[in-house]
């Protein structure tokens, strides 16, 4: 519900009209939370399902693109999300994925489920494995532990918690050569 100056329609029922009496704002559920200025409304709406990101009634590959587009940057970057900051200390990290991961195995029934990632060494989701996929896999080898996390969960292929050379064996047997780019 929302009420008040309505100029610029920040109330967000769709119109511009002052409001003196409360309005359903449509679209609006899973509110959490409300805060208000002079010309502005706001709110904050969690997902229906744990880990749902964007909402869609799943958890899966798409959810975790949101969180891998978030890992590592903190409150007040540009691509900070406040919906991956699970234990809202204002950084994405390690910690917020293991509790992402756990709502994923959990809504997939599976607690041995894999990462959803997309075709196993198609990291640039070109539809193919190549060269530009290995160019990725190299540029992740030096990466700090803390914000290696996408690397790891994308190319540790021998699950030793390390991303480096000895899983370039496993990249190169799906390696597909150039597909006529």
């Amino acid at each position: 519900m929302a009420w008040g100056y309505n100029d610029p329609g920040q109330l967000g029922d769709g119109t511009t009209t002052n409001r003196y009496t409360r309005v359903q704002v449509p679209g609006v559920t899973g509110v959490v939370a409300i805060a208000g200025g002079g010309a502005h409304s706001l709110f904050l709406a969690e997902p229906t399902i744990p880990a749902d990101l964007n909402a869609d009634g799943d958890v899966d590959g798409q959810d975790f693109a949101i969180f891998l587009a978030a890992f590592g940057y903190s409150q007040g970057q540009p691509q900070f999300n406040p919906a991956c900051d699970y234990d809202a200390d204002g950084r994405v990290t390690l910690a917020d994925y293991q509790v992402w991961f756990g709502y994923y195995t959990a809504f997939v029934g599976n607690p041995a489920a894999p990462v959803p990632v997309g075709a196993r060494g198609d990291f640039d989701a070109d539809g193919d494995v190549d060269v530009a996929d290995f160019a990725v896999l190299q540029s992740c080898i030096p990466t700090p532990p803390e914000r290696a996390f996408p690397c790891v969960a994308k190319f540790d292929y021998n699950a030793d918690q390390r991303v480096d050379l000895s899983d370039f064996a496993e990249f190169t047997a799906g390696y597909a050569g150039p597909q006529g780019r």
